[in-house]
């Protein structure tokens, strides 16, 4: 088990692989927009307008619908109904 020390290296780490994107006034439009034509909740649809806007191209969750897009940014379920990761979210981490 990690100490604390440990635990908030990892945690650089991470925000060093995995940068933070904040919401703009622009993603919370877009959000609200998309949550009032159904076509996703309000913070499934600030997610993807804020990843959007970042630059990213694909969301890995097993939370949405795989292979819908939102905006310009793919859904990929990354796990196979068998077990590991599929094809596309192997390609997508570079594995």
């Amino acid at each position: 088990m990690a100490d604390r020390a440990d635990a908030a290296a990892q945690a650089v780490d991470w925000l060093e692989l995995f940068p933070c994107a904040a919401a703009s006034d622009d993603a919370v439009g877009t959000a609200l927009a998309d949550a009032a034509a159904g076509r996703a909740s309000y913070w499934d649809a600030l997610l993807l307008a804020t990843a959007g806007e970042a630059g990213c191209v694909a969301i890995l969750t097993e939370d949405l619908a795989d292979g819908a897009e939102l905006g310009s940014v793919r859904i990929h379920n990354p796990f196979a109904a068998g077990g590991g990761l599929t094809g596309p979210t192997r390609r997508l981490l570079g594995l």
